[in-house]
């Protein structure tokens, strides 16, 4: 007769084949994952009209019936880079707002936001604004997201005491405004966007 043991291969342990399923299921998250990643490096560097299900694929390292395996159709998948790219730019602010004391955090904060290495992200993040007239998900998800990161760079700014939340607010739309000026414009470097948000917000 069979012992339980021999069934489960050692007391409390894990079936080969509950084995080969996690890992499965491991491989499938890091393939959505990579295609996600692809996604938002496609939109940031050939914007939304070149972002094909057949372009990401190809810069996932995949195949195209993967990405429709994972996400069904392309305004799923972008839907899906919608959420992904906008908890990153709003994550990276609310990390600094976490991470960094008063001094100098304003500098410190403007160092961080209009870095190069954050220029695909934030590229990708104002193509979604574009999709966002066309799909209304997109478009509360970009109007959600551009609340939190208000909310968020709020702290990071300079205080200019209590009961002024709108004047905070108005520095806020600021630092967006030279951030899309410095994505419209096309330049790669930062450094004159980056000190007119900070001359606007330190006068």
């Amino acid at each position: 007769m069979e012992s339980s043991q021999s069934k489960t291969g050692s007391l409390g342990g894990s079936t080969g084949t509950e084995t080969k399923n996690l890992s499965g299921r491991s491989r499938g998250v890091a393939s959505r994952e990579a295609i996600l990643s692809a996604a938002i490096r496609v939109v940031g560097r050939q914007g939304l009209p070149a972002a094909s299900l057949g372009v990401i694929a190809k810069e996932a390292g995949t195949s195209k019936p993967a990405v429709l395996y994972h996400f069904g159709a392309r305004q799923k998948l972008l839907r899906e880079m919608a959420k992904r790219s906008l908890s990153l730019f709003v994550g990276h602010i609310q990390n600094l707002a976490t991470h960094h004391g008063e001094a100098d955090r304003t500098r410190i904060a403007f160092d961080a936001i209009f870095s190069k290495d954050n220029r695909e992200l934030l590229l990708a993040v104002r193509e979604l604004e574009t999709l966002g007239a066309r799909d209304e998900e997109v478009a509360l998800l970009v109007r959600r997201s551009f609340s939190d990161f208000e909310q968020l760079l709020g702290p990071l700014l300079p205080q200019p005491g209590e009961g002024n939340d709108e004047v905070v607010s108005e520095m806020a739309r600021c630092v967006y405004g030279f951030l899309q000026r410095w994505l419209c414009e096309g330049v790669e470097d930062p450094t004159r966007y980056k000190q007119g948000a900070l001359h606007a917000c330190l006068k």
